[in-house]
């Protein structure tokens, strides 16, 4: 799995998928990146989170761990 170009790229099965990332990454925040591959339904889905703050330098004083979705996308393979 590779984010280059505003592209997730994901290698299956010698098949390459691309899925558009319609988010703009901002340089020293944490990111979450997860990739769910349902094979009984034939689909990929992806998410992208961040640290539920604005304030990134105010992180490690947040009250909880919950993390923010800022993205996702599906699809079939």
């Amino acid at each position: 799995m590779n984010i280059k170009n505003g592209k997730l790229i994901y290698k299956l099965n010698e098949t390459i998928y691309n899925l558009i990332i319609n988010y703009q990454f901002e340089s020293d925040i944490w990111y979450s990146v997860v990739v769910n591959i349902n094979n009984r339904n034939r689909f990929i889905e992806a998410f992208i989170y961040k640290r539920n703050t604005n304030d990134e330098s105010a992180a490690n004083s947040i009250p909880s761990s919950k993390l923010r979705q800022l993205w996702t996308a599906k699809l079939d393979i």
